[in-house]
């Protein structure tokens, strides 16, 4: 049996979920998703996305920014979602 959904409203629970993902807990979640999300969500998902990426993009772009050190190492996914996070909650 097949049940309605709101697309959109599911779209926005992963899209939550994905980016509060600081431990890994929600790795994979929109391939697992794909199917129950549907073209729609999966439309509105990838617009939420991009629009989270469009306001960060401009944020970081605005910021006084300056080189404080350098590393042969990478930066780890936690700390750029963290410095990610922190730009984005400045954004006006």
């Amino acid at each position: 049996m097949q049940t309605k959904h709101d697309p959109g409203k599911l779209a926005d629970r992963v899209f939550d979920a994905v980016y509060a993902n600081d431990y890994g807990q929600f790795d994979g979640l929109i391939a697992l998703m794909t199917e129950a999300l549907g073209r729609d969500g999966l439309q509105i998902l990838k617009a939420r996305f991009e629009t989270f990426v469009a306001s960060l993009s401009s944020k970081l772009a605005t910021d006084d920014r300056r080189v404080i050190g350098f590393s042969t190492a990478r930066s780890s996914s936690r700390t750029m979602r963290r410095n990610a996070k922190s730009a984005w909650s400045r954004a006006p």
